[in-house]
C-alpha cells in the first residue's frame, strides 16, 4: 500500500518560540502537560548545530561566484534512492537483514553522510542566488555587492513530530507542540488518547521542514522538494522580520497566508533551481502533489470532499456522526491503497492551513495566486505580502492591484 508523505511543513523560529510568553487559550496547561515527556528540544538542537551556523550562513550571505559541486548533489540524492530501497529488503531468517545488505547499508550511508556539507553549501548558494537576483537583498554600495538577511542555512536532519489539537464541535488549530524525532505509532496513540479523554481531537504527523536556524530539512526528500523545503524554511525566518511573520500566530487566517505564501515560493525557487539537475535519472518529481492512481481515483479531489462532508456534519452539530464518517473514508482509502493514519477534526486544522492542500476550504490560496499573477517578480510579490497583517490587508492589495 501507499503511504501518502507529508510535505507540510511548520514554520516554529526559534525567536517566535522565545518571545511568545503566555497563551490564553483553553487547557493549554493539560496541552502541555500531555506533550511535555515527548516534547522537542530546540535550544538543544541549536546548541549542538551553532558552531556551523556561521560557516553555512555567511556562505550564501553575499552574490559570490562559486562552483557548484552539481555531481555531489546529485549523488547524495542517488544515494538517497539507493540507501531506501535497501532498507526495503525483505529480513533474513533471523529477523534481521543479511549481513551484506547490512554492511552494503551501512558504507552507502557513510558515503552519503561524507558530501552532506557540501550539498547542503551548494543548495544554500543557488536558493540565495535566486532570492538576491529577485532583488530580496541588501546593497552595500563600497562593496559593489548585496547580501541575503537572514542568510540562506539549513541542515538535513531528521525533524520533529507535531502535536496538533483542534475542538471536536469545529475544525480550529487551537495548539501546536513539537515532539521528538523517534516517536513510535505507540507513543502518538497514546499522546492522542489523552488529549481525547478531555473532550478534544488531537493528531500527531510528521513534518517535512522546521524553521529553526538553520533550518532543518529531512534527507529522505527528492532533491526538488529538498530545494522547496529549504527555500520555504527561509521564506519563514525572512517574515519574521515583517508583519506577516510577526503575526503569524494571530489567527488562523494569518497562519493560512504564512504556510501557503511560503509554499508558493519556495515550489518557485525550487522550479527555477531544479532544472539544473535534470540530467538525473528518472522523471521529475510533480510540483502539484496530485496524487492521482492508475484507476482514475483522485486522492486530492476525495479528501476536499470529504472536508466539505465534515465542515457541513459539524456545522449542524452532528459531531459524532462527522467523526464516523472520518473514520469511514480513511478506511476507504486505505482500500484504495492511500494510508491515512488517522483523520479527524485535528488533521484537517493543520493540513488546512497549507491554503493549497485539499484538506483547506480557504479562499487564500486562490487570492494569493491573483496577487502573485499581477505581481512584477516573485521579489514583488513577497515584499509585498511581508506588510501584510490581517487577511484584510491581502484583500486590499487585490483591490489595489491594476
Amino acid at each position: 500500500m501507499k503511504k501518502l508523505a507529508s510535505t507540510a511543513t511548520l514554520a516554529v523560529l526559534v525567536l517566535l518560540n522565545l518571545l511568545i510568553v503566555g497563551d490564553t487559550r483553553i487547557e493549554v496547561d493539560r496541552f502541555e502537560e500531555v506533550a511535555m515527556p515527548y516534547s522537542y528540544n530546540i535550544l538543544l538542537w541549536e546548541a549542538k548545530n551553532l558552531p556551523s551556523l556561521w560557516q553555512k550562513g555567511i556562505v550564501s550571505t553575499f552574490r559570490t561566484t562559486f562552483s557548484p559541486a552539481l555531481s555531489d548533489v546529485k549523488e547524495y540524492f542517488r544515494l538517497g534512492q539507493e540507501i531506501e530501497a535497501l532498507k526495503q529488503t525483505p529480513p533474513g531468517d533471523d529477523g534481521s537483514q543479511e549481513g551484506p545488505t547490512q554492511s552494503r547499508l551501512l558504507a552507502l550511508e557513510k558515503q552519503r553522510a561524507s558530501l552532506e556539507a557540501a550539498v547542503e553549501d551548494t543548495l544554500a548558494k543557488q536558493i540565495a542566488e535566486v532570492f538576491l537576483g529577485e532583488g530580496l537583498g541588501f546593497t552595500i554600495p563600497f562593496l559593489r555587492t548585496s547580501f541575503l538577511f537572514p542568510p540562506v542555512a539549513f541542515q538535513f536532519d531528521n525533524t520533529p513530530y507535531v502535536f496538533v489539537v483542534s475542538p471536536r464541535e469545529r475544525i480550529d488549530l487551537l495548539e501546536t507542540r513539537l515532539l521528538k524525532t523517534d516517536l513510535t505509532v505507540a507513543d502518538m496513540d497514546v499522546i492522542e488518547a489523552q488529549v481525547e479523554t478531555i473532550g478534544f481531537s488531537a493528531i500527531v504527523e510528521g513534518t517535512g521542514g522546521v524553521a529553526t536556524y538553520p533550518s532543518i530539512v529531512p534527507p529522505r526528500l527528492s532533491l526538488r522538494n529538498a530545494i522547496a523545503n529549504a527555500a520555504h524554511e527561509w521564506v519563514h525566518q525572512y517574515l519574521f522580520f515583517h508583519p506577516l511573520g510577526r503575526n503569524y500566530w494571530t489567527n488562523n487566517e494569518m497562519t493560512t497566508i504564512n504556510e501557503t505564501i511560503a509554499d508558493m515560493v519556495g515550489n518557485e525557487v525550487a522550479d527555477s533551481i531544479y532544472p539544473r539537475y535534470s540530467l538525473m535519472a528518472g522523471p521529475s518529481p510533480s510540483t502539484s502533489g496530485n496524487a492521482k492512481a492508475d484507476s482514475g481515483f483522485d486522492f486530492n479531489v476525495e479528501m476536499h470532499n470529504i472536508r466539505l462532508t465534515v465542515d457541513e456534519l459539524l456545522f449542524q452539530g452532528k459531531v459524532q456522526e462527522a467523526e464516523s464518517f472520518m473514520e469511514e473514508r480513511r478506511k476507504a482509502l486505505a482500500a484504495k491503497g492511500y494510508y491515512v493514519r488517522k483523520l479527524n477534526q485535528a488533521y484537517f486544522a493543520f493540513h488546512g492551513t497549507y491554503a493549497d492542500t485539499p484538506a483547506s476550504t480557504s479562499p487564500i490560496n486562490e487570492e494569493l495566486a491573483v496577487l502573485r499573477k499581477k505581481s512584477k517578480s516573485l521579489g514583488d510579490f513577497l515584499s509585498k505580502a511581508a506588510n501584510f497583517s490581517s487577511h484584510e490587508d491581502l484583500k486590499q492589495a487585490l483591490n489595489d492591484q491594476p
